[in-house]
């Protein structure tokens, strides 16, 4: 699909529109496609070069940050009480919350009105990484739950495991968290890697994580106890990996 005038630095499905893909792009704009037909159904302008994006588990909020560390909170809920063609017409932003530490991406909790945003806190002269938890409220501000101090280093990456129960963590320290999603505490840590960590999947049954670095390997390995069962080449000297994904039912 063709359309933003920059950079598309992230995408994502629609949970139960199986041909809509949001995109998120450079060009301070949000778009939605039906991809059966390459149509951008709706661009949503914001105020800020975008970079990560996540949709509530019941597809009515959609949370987008941007390089300025803000996070804008957009209604989507007209995508799902209507055809998709005529509902992203209604989209529409619902609140923006500026944020004076580093934000890397989101993710929602499944079934819940609830998001985990990845950062980078400074402290005394130390990165810290830290994953903030905040409530979407029915106005989309964003309420703070909690915050986890998760890595030794700026935390880039993050994951939900589909059944919700887990999600998982990369960072700077090259380590991987695996966190209870409910009591927000951490269960596992693997000691993965020497590079910094900057992608991270779960497989379609959690049983596996893939994790992306600067390291020119894609790293696989069990979720239970952090057993290595593959490293893929990805054969491209000084780049960094920055995205992974498994196939949803493979």
């Amino acid at each position: 699909v063709r359309g933003h005038t920059a950079a598309v630095d992230a995408v994502c499905w629609h949970p139960s529109h199986a041909a809509v893909l949001a995109s998120a792009s450079s060009d301070k704009t949000v778009r939605l496609w039906d991809v059966r037909s390459n149509h951008c159904m709706t661009t949503i302008a914001t105020r800020g070069e975008n970079l990560n994006m996540s949709w509530s588990t019941d597809g009515s909020t959609l949370v987008v940050g941007d390089r300025d560390d803000l996070l804008t909170t957009l209604d989507t809920r007209a995508l799902t009480a209507r055809p998709a063609k005529e509902g992203a017409k209604a989209t529409k932003v619902k609140k923006c919350s500026k944020y004076d530490v580093e934000v890397n991406q989101v993710a929602f909790a499944v079934g819940m009105d609830v998001v985990f945003v990845t950062t980078g806190h400074k402290s005394g002269g130390m990165d810290e990484g830290v994953v903030e938890v905040l409530r979407v409220l029915p106005d989309g501000s964003l309420d703070p739950l909690k915050s986890v101090l998760a890595h030794t280093g700026t935390v880039y990456a993050i994951d939900v495991e589909r059944s919700g129960r887990y999600f998982a963590t990369g960072g700077a320290d090259g380590n991987v968290n695996i966190f209870d999603a409910v009591e927000v505490a951490c269960v596992r840590t693997y000691d993965r890697l020497d590079k910094p960590l900057r992608a991270l999947s779960f497989s379609h049954d959690g049983e596996f994580i893939a994790t992306g670095s600067e390291d020119l390997f894609v790293d696989i390995f069990r979720t239970r106890d952090g057993a290595r069962v593959r490293a893929l080449p990805t054969g491209v000297e000084g780049c960094v990996t920055c995205a992974v994904a498994w196939h949803p039912r493979a």
